[in-house]
């Protein structure tokens, strides 16, 4: 932990994969970044839990540079509880109450996620909610590449639920980040093309660092004359091009070339079977491929000295490390126009670009080289690798830009009211006596000021009913014929005199600071249609149920996932009025999933609402309550009636 008084900008950088607990890809880059930054920055490194007893081994409170802090995530169950809807929706909510609680008086001034598996989602979605200990950090997030570049370029995207929630989740961390950082190369313009400009936040130019520290020299000596030695470093993966440069090479007339793949096997050829296996079937009995296991970072770089050219085939590359390891070593680039790759491979000083990520493409490129292998070689060791990796590795440059991000203006948070403004709740009623009052107190208790109550009666007249007769000059009731809760829902909103409204079923709570904390969101997010929290499940008698079972976290009704799957919110939500404009409202022939289908209809209408991520409300779970004895057994029914139901309004012209 920093001492007291220290005033360098406060930076966390958040990673579950951190070197040297881990080998390549992005564990290595946060590694250094974090060494580089510590000279001018108080430092917090954030990963996994499951890493702290490998700390305790190395024994080296120094390891990332002088006073950098490491700090423990609690590494989620797996399958995740409380209600997680993905797995990497859990490891994001560690990450935030993490940071909560090392920050809890404000702060840092900065944090980093990177963009694979969305690790700053809930962090990112907490802000946007309005959580006061964030309002003025900046959080900026990394283009690395993320899971869905690597699902589709690896030629294999899954349709079923998590999957879709990733996906979303890096979709909403990659357009509500404060920036979009990257460090060079096509790789801005890439992520424009594949989702769009105006989904992305506003990108800054920001170099990572490039962990070289503890990798030997080079060995004295030179691989042997004759052909080329080619050397392609990473998994064999599919949307990193091993099978593009096997086909490109197996029609090179020449046959005094060789080329080493060193990596782990992948399943990602064809039908998901394992990539070396098809690509030793597709150069079985040629000895110019071979295929070796990766090796210990220590030792890529003897094996890149063992060879003239180290090879990038790939289809996409964010800002691989392996062209930086092989300028470390020596040794030039061939490589494919993609993503940041023409930002690191200056053609024909530190290597080649082929003209375009096809086998044509690299055999084109490779065929002069093959044929003058000693204009090659003539580049190995060459100064202006040196050079390269000097403006590629630039630690003073890298300062200077995290400075820059933490300091970045974040926007005043005014309340567009000047007095708090009234807040209706409507309380849809029938038969729930034995949990009225309880709903009503935490009602009463909430902290915002201008609180109206309304409960609708829908035509509940047992003898135990009576209870409406006398809740108190505080609540107006309305009856109605029973017509359903949708109905109920529809009439409160119209006698409700606030601008601001809550449905709250009469047999829930919520905490104190609900209404607070959502009307706090709306005012930081003023384009949100709606608020709603993340749930706990209580039983009858008010007790939380019993792990894994215990909560909902939902995504909010702007993930496109809202049409095939419930991701949109709970039923206790804070709307402004807006939302029930245009005819707008709860379907009053739904006997379940009514509000599912109302926050379908606002998504279509472009009114999105997003999710405090705080266990603010308890559903309370009862044997005869309406979703266990309609919803569950009946959603694919429902789920049909829905959909027909909004295909119905497109053809009347309804709301829908």
């Amino acid at each position: 932990m920093p001492p007291t008084g220290d005033t360098r900008p406060r930076v966390v950088l958040a990673a579950r994969d951190l070197h040297p607990f881990c080998g390549g890809g992005i564990a290595p880059v946060v590694a250094a970044l974090a060494r580089t930054l510590s000279a001018t920055c108080a430092v917090t490194l954030l990963t996994s839990d499951g890493h702290r007893d490998a700390w305790a081994r190395l024994g080296r409170p120094d390891f990332y540079g002088d006073g950098v802090e490491v700090l423990f995530a609690a590494e989620p169950r797996d399958p995740p509880a409380t209600g997680f809807l993905a797995g990497a929706q859990a490891w994001s909510a560690a990450l935030y109450a993490a940071i909560t609680e090392r920050f809890a008086g404000g702060g840092p001034d900065l944090i980093e996620f990177a963009d694979y598996l969305a690790e700053g989602f809930v962090t990112l979605q907490a802000r946007r909610t309005g959580d006061p200990t964030l309002a003025a950090t900046r959080i900026v997030v990394r283009a690395h590449t993320t899971a869905e570049i690597v699902s589709v370029l690896d030629g294999a995207l899954a349709d079923d639920l998590q999957t879709r929630v990733v996906l979303d989740m890096e979709r909403y961390c990659l357009r509500h980040a404060d920036r979009l950082l990257t460090p060079g190369g096509d790789i801005r313009a890439s992520y424009e093309r594949f989702y769009g400009a105006d989904a992305l936040a506003p990108s800054a130019t920001v170099l990572d660092a490039f962990e070289r520290g503890f990798d030997p020299p080079s060995p004295v000596g030179e691989p042997p004359g004759g052909g080329l030695r080619l050397l392609v470093l990473g998994r064999l993966e599919r949307r990193k091009g091993p099978q593009l440069l096997v086909r490109a090479l197996r029609s090179s007339e020449r046959e005094d070339w060789r080329v080493t793949f060193l990596g782990d096997d992948t399943d990602t050829a064809p039908l998901g079977l394992s990539m070396r296996a098809w690509l030793e079937g597709a150069t079985s009995g040629d000895e110019r491929f071979a295929f070796r296991d990766a090796v210990p970072r220590r030792e890529v770089g003897r094996v890149i000295a063992e060879h003239d050219l180290v090879v990038v085939p790939s289809l996409w590359e964010c800002w691989p490390n392996t062209v930086r390891e092989a300028y470390a070593h020596g040794r030039p680039v061939l490589a494919t126009p993609v993503g940041g790759l023409p930002g690191l491979v200056e053609h024909g000083v530190t290597g080649w670009l082929a003209s375009d990520a096809s086998p044509a493409g690299l055999r084109a490129a490779l065929a002069p080289l093959l044929d003058a292998p000693e204009a090659v070689r003539a580049l190995r060791d060459a100064p202006a690798l040196a050079v390269a990796l000097g403006r590629l590795d630039d630690p003073d440059r890298v300062r200077e830009d995290y400075a820059r991000l933490a300091t970045l203006p974040r926007p005043a948070v005014t309340p567009p009211w000047e007095e708090p403004p009234l807040v209706s709740v409507v309380v849809p009623y029938f038969r729930m006596a034995r949990h009225l009052a309880a709903t009503l107190a935490c009602v009463r208790a909430q902290t915002w000021p201008q609180i109206e109550i309304v409960v609708v009666n829908d035509g509940s007249f047992a003898p135990e009913d009576r209870v409406l007769l006398e809740l108190g000059d505080d609540v107006v009731v309305v009856t109605q014929p029973n017509r359903g809760l949708g109905a109920a829902r529809n009439l409160g909103v119209s006698v409700a005199r606030g601008d601001y409204l809550v449905t709250l079923d009469p047999d829930d709570l919520i905490a104190p600071d609900h209404v607070a904390s959502c009307m706090a969101a709306l005012a930081t997010t003023p384009d949100l249609a709606y608020v709603t929290t993340w749930a706990r499940y209580i039983d009858e008698r008010g007790r939380d149920l019993a792990l894994p079972d215990n909560g909902y976290t939902a995504l909010g009704n702007w993930s496109p996932s809202v049409d095939g799957d419930n991701v949109a919110g709970v039923s206790v939500a804070l709307f402004r009025r807006s939302a029930f404009d245009d005819g707008r409202g709860y379907d009053v022939e739904l006997t379940s999933y009514e509000d599912w289908f109302f926050y379908r209809a606002l998504h279509h209408a472009g009114l999105l609402g997003d999710v405090i991520p705080r266990r603010l409300y308890e559903y309370r779970v009862r044997a005869d309550s309406m979703m266990r004895t309609i919803g569950f057994r009946h959603v694919g029914a429902l789920e049909r009636e829905m959909r027909a139901r909004r295909r119905e309004a497109v053809l009347t012209g309804g709301a829908a």
